[in-house]
């Protein structure tokens, strides 16, 4: 026993404890590879996947939708149609090892994560000796293990971005990340040189420290020390480099936020409040970190006489601590969202079957498929920023000497006094803690996620002098948003101002017809457990900087959801849209909301309503399921009904604001039809540029010829109407020139034409994306006849 004890001394003095403590470690982690792997209980184990029935069953399904003689034309070919709205189960299947081997990425997921396991182990024991024996000078190697789980996980993001890279089928992605590895470069160049000004990094300090070391050593070499003094130099080279890499980090990290806001959202959709809580909490504590390495936070909490007691290298541990708890609770928290991305394929497939027509087998089987096929990469998207933002505060730890019972003037890791200039220099205090200080605000800045949903846009009626539009945000998570748009004389600059919406999310938005400064919205707000549904009529301040509320309408506990509110071009009457009734309200005073009106209807669902401008422009035209009839306000009876106007349902209306008896309607059929309301047998046009639902249509207020439709397909088309102006003419359409003027990622769901000039509009697409475009000139002196 003693002759092993003094064995294991000439060890420890040969080799040193954290060298015996890695190499140790080397040895157990070859065995555990060789068995086990973590990537098991961290990951994959107790998740399940989705995948559609044989294929047998499938062409039985298929079979049962075709006539006799159709059957076996269609069930001959490997490759058959299913239908769209077939009702079949999914089949669930558990993630095991054995599946995951077959799929791409699962080797670099293994060793991402049993390699990351062991770097902390060796990094924590290491930590646990210094702290205890920090007389101790001897180089601690479980840093090393930290930078090369570094370079690892870096290895990871590129191997994975490659293959979007290349990718033929993949161009919109690539370009996509190019595009934003420019925006970072510039942004990371412009914090870079004014980080000082705002975030305690003392970037500056330390470039000054490192090139003064750098200058003391090249004297000792006897090196051409007039050539390569770095002390007179500026920074600028530095500040790109950095700006260089930071870029090329932010650009590969840009679809792992993707995907993790993604996965963040759906599992806070279904998660039980506990649940919920952590998610939210993981989400927002990027924020409260990044918050707590600016000045004005630090000064505060230094300064404030109830903190007397904590110091300022105690306030640097807690800021490392949190990043260690927030990068704890998203590992933790790492199969809720993994098992939410997998749900996807479910979400995915009762969207289909809200569509009509057929789909290929192997189109429907890829579609299902695709979730689980790449899970591994989705999971290495989902660790690899937490594990480098990790590797990145332990490192500041040690190299910055950060602890909460340490001072700053002693370090068991690295020499913070070296009074000769040797290589060693370059790694003292004052040159690295502001370096990793740097890349850990930067790595959080990256991987602080923002993302907003919006489906509501709105003109102002009113406002002749500029271009200026509302959007409103839809989501119950938080608080929501009314954006101002407004793009300057020039169309240089668009700008946005946000007004905070206590009310929830926005439904719906409307301008008043008369007043440029007042405005409508129908929202649903989360309150003691329940959603309550709120029509409002608000006002813009002079300086258009705040927002009031004016009025609310009264809405009873048993009523619906409010969904639209339309005014009445008077300004004195307005229209409540709910899900199986309307309400006429007295708005004559703004400030004072009267219910005068309210009809129920027996339908399943009102989708929108318009007020007809013609004749005495008392007339409500609805869509009711996918039926189309028109109310007289006064009495709210019918004066007619088109009946299955649509194969499915009917969402929106526009009468055409020139010609009388012309309406347009959209479907989610994906058509949009051109009736004469005095002959509803049939529509007299109808467009099929849409794939799917088209959730919106209207005419140009003034051209009536032109027209605009969106769709779920995240399409805008532009359609130039040559008609004639009789409104007895059978068919009044001569011919048609179509445009598509926007197309986005995500679905569009409304636009809007600008009041000030009928040549521009505004197109919003879910993600609160809005595209403010103008009708090309050509076409725009077409119709004026220039």
């Amino acid at each position: 026993m003693r002759r092993v004890r003094q064995k294991g001394t000439y060890l420890m003095a040969l080799f040193g404890f954290h060298i015996l403590v890695s190499l140790i470690s080397i040895a157990v982690y070859k065995q555990v590879r060789a068995r086990f792997s973590f990537a098991g209980y961290f990951v994959y184990n107790g998740l399940f996947y989705y995948a559609p029935p044989p294929i047998e069953e499938l062409r039985e399904i298929s079979g049962k939708k075709f006539p006799k003689q159709r059957r076996r034309r269609n069930s001959d070919d490997g490759i058959f149609n299913v239908p769209k709205d077939a009702d079949f189960p999914l089949l669930r299947y558990e993630l095991t090892e054995e599946t995951l081997k077959l799929l791409p990425y699962f080797t670099t997921l293994c060793w991402i994560v049993d390699f990351s396991v062991f770097s902390f182990i060796v990094y924590t024991i290491s930590e646990i000796f210094v702290f205890f024996f920090p007389e101790n000078k001897d180089f601690n190697i479980s840093l090393w293990w930290l930078v090369v789980l570094g370079v690892f996980i870096l290895q990871a993001l590129v191997q994975i971005n490659v293959s979007k890279i290349t990718s033929p089928e993949l161009h919109a992605e690539r370009n996509l990340i190019f595009c934003f590895s420019a925006m970072s470069f510039l942004f990371c160049t412009i914090f870079a040189m004014t980080c000082d000004k705002y975030m305690d990094i003392k970037f500056t300090e330390g470039y000054k420290n490192l090139t003064r070391w750098v200058n003391e050593y090249l004297e000792t070499q006897q090196s051409n020390y007039e050539f390569l003094d770095l002390q007179e130099k500026s920074p600028l080279l530095m500040y790109i480099s950095l700006a260089t890499f930071f870029a090329f980090v932010s650009a590969m990290l840009l679809f792992p936020n993707f995907r993790y806001v993604v996965s963040y959202l759906k599992a806070v959709a279904v998660g039980t409040p506990s649940v919920k809580t952590g998610l939210h909490t993981v989400f927002i504590l990027p924020i409260i970190i990044l918050a707590l390495f600016s000045n004005p936070v630090k000064e505060h909490v230094l300064s404030n006489a109830r903190f007397s007691w904590l110091s300022e290298s105690q306030f640097d541990f807690c800021r490392i601590l949190l990043v260690i708890l927030w990068a704890l609770l998203r590992i933790s928290t790492a199969k809720i969202q993994l098992q939410a991305y997998l749900d996807l394929s479910l979400e995915k497939l009762q969207i289909l079957r809200r569509e009509t027509g057929y789909i290929k087998s192997n189109e429907l089987q890829r579609m299902i498929y695709q979730y689980a096929s790449y899970f591994c990469a989705a999971a290495l998207q989902y660790f690899l920023p937490v594990l480098l933002t990790l590797v990145i505060a332990l490192l500041l730890k040690s190299v910055g000497n950060i602890g909460i019972f340490e001072t700053p003037e002693a370090s068991s890791v690295l020499r913070t006094n070296v009074t000769e200039p040797t290589v060693h220099a370059f790694l003292s205090l004052e040159a690295q803690k502001p370096m990793w200080t740097f890349f850990l605000v930067m790595v959080l800045t990256i991987n602080v996620s923002l993302y907003v949903h919006a489906r509501c846009i709105s003109n102002l009626p009113a406002e002749e002098n500029s271009t200026v539009f509302l959007v409103g945000t839809y989501t119950l998570k938080e608080e929501g948003q009314i954006y101002l748009l407004e793009a300057d004389d020039n169309w240089t600059h668009i700008g946005g101002k946000p007004f905070l919406f206590h009310d929830g999310e926005v439904l719906h938005l409307s301008g008043h017809p008369k007043m440029a400064n007042i405005f409508s919205t129908c929202s649903l707000l989360w309150a003691g457990g329940k959603l309550k549904p709120i029509a409002g009529i608000w006002q813009l301040n002079d300086e258009k900087s705040s927002i009031s509320c004016l009025s609310s309408f009264d809405v009873s506990e048993k009523t619906a959801k409010i969904l639209e509110f339309h005014w009445h071009s008077s300004g004195d009457q307005a229209v409540v849209l709910y899900d199986h009734s309307i309400s006429i309200c007295d708005v004559s005073d703004s400030h004072n909301m009267k219910n005068a009106a309210t009809k129920k209807l027996d339908v399943r669902r009102l989708n929108n309503i318009t007020w007809n401008p013609h004749g005495s422009g008392t007339n409500l035209c609805l869509a009711a399921d996918s039926n189309i009839l028109e109310l007289d306000s006064r009495t709210l009876s019918s004066s007619f009904t088109i009946t299955n106007a649509h194969a499915h349902n009917v969402l929106y209306l526009d009468y055409n604001p020139l010609v009388p008896y012309r309406l347009a309607s959209a479907g989610e059929d994906g058509r949009v039809c051109l009736w004469d309301t005095r002959k509803t047998t049939a529509p007299f046009y109808v467009f099929h540029d849409h794939s799917h639902w088209v959730w919106n249509v209207k005419h140009n207020p003034i051209h009536d010829q032109l027209m605009l439709s969106c769709s779920s397909d995240g399409r805008v088309f532009l359609s130039h109407l040559i008609t004639n102006k009789d409104p007895d003419i059978e068919n009044p359409i001569k011919s048609v020139e179509k445009e598509l003027v926007v197309e986005c990622d995500d679905s569009v769901y409304s636009f809007a034409w600008a009041a000030n000039d009928p040549f521009i509009f505004a197109a919003l697409s879910y993600d609160g994306r809005v595209t403010i475009a103008k009708i090309k000139r050509d076409l725009k002196y077409k119709i004026l006849n220039l």
